[in-house]
């Protein structure tokens, strides 16, 4: 429920709250050339009354690292995170709003193209998006893009198209960074007499509840038992 991060004994960060995923950025105390890094954690599961579940109950919460882990290696100018937004849907047409945050992390300015392609469930490229922004030294800045794709494949249970945000950012002809993210085109509504509709058809939900937990494994399920 609880994480504590050091690296070499200098502290990272405190995380709250084990059902969400997070970042941390560890460059500033990375030591680079030879002599190595050590990365500390501590995990807590006591029971916290702010932090979910608040609830006391008949379930084991067991302690340690069971999700996947990645170490993210990135140029000294990087795309922070991507965030993508859909206004408008329809079998005919779909508008897609992305906002992109870009860290510099340099003492100098940086002036950056940044282009989001979208890319369709058969690799090819159907809309791009070209901008530009200007980042001053050790500094994030976002950046909003809007595109509209006509006639979008669109996503559902029987018919799962997806498509890739690509962003890539580049000073001149060189690339900086690309990112794929997935993207599935589809708009629903819930009607409180006839239940829920996907793409203006009605799709039946069945409710279930998953216990995580497995025999002789409890709470550390590799990918196949999940």
């Amino acid at each position: 429920m609880v994480s504590e991060f050091w690296l070499n004994g200098a502290q990272v960060e405190i995380h709250k709250g084990g059902y969400t995923s997070f970042e941390l950025d560890i460059t500033p105390q990375v030591h680079f050339g030879d002599e190595g890094n050590v990365l500390t954690v501590k995990v807590d599961n006591l029971y916290h009354g702010a932090i979910p579940p608040t609830v006391k109950t008949d379930y084991n919460f067991y302690g340690g690292i069971y999700r996947n882990v990645w170490l993210k290696i990135t140029e000294p100018v990087y795309v922070a995170g991507v965030k993508w937004t859909t206004p408008s849907v329809s079998a005919h047409s779909a508008v897609l709003q992305v906002r992109s945050r870009i860290t510099n992390t340099i003492s100098g300015t940086q002036r950056l193209s940044v282009e989001q392609a979208i890319i369709d469930p058969t690799g090819n490229t159907v809309a791009s998006m070209p901008g530009d922004t200007t980042i001053g030294p050790h500094a994030t800045s976002d950046l909003d893009q809007r595109a509209e794709l006509k006639n979008p494949e669109l996503w559902s249970p029987d018919t799962p198209n997806v498509y890739k945000i690509r962003t890539t950012i580049k000073e001149g002809a060189r690339t900086m960074d690309e990112v794929d993210n997935p993207l599935g085109f589809r708009w629903f509504r819930f009607d409180p007499q006839k239940g829920f509709f996907l793409n203006g058809k009605r799709v039946q939900i069945q409710g279930v509840n998953w216990h995580q937990s497995y025999p002789g494994m409890g709470d550390a399920l590799p990918d196949s038992r999940q």
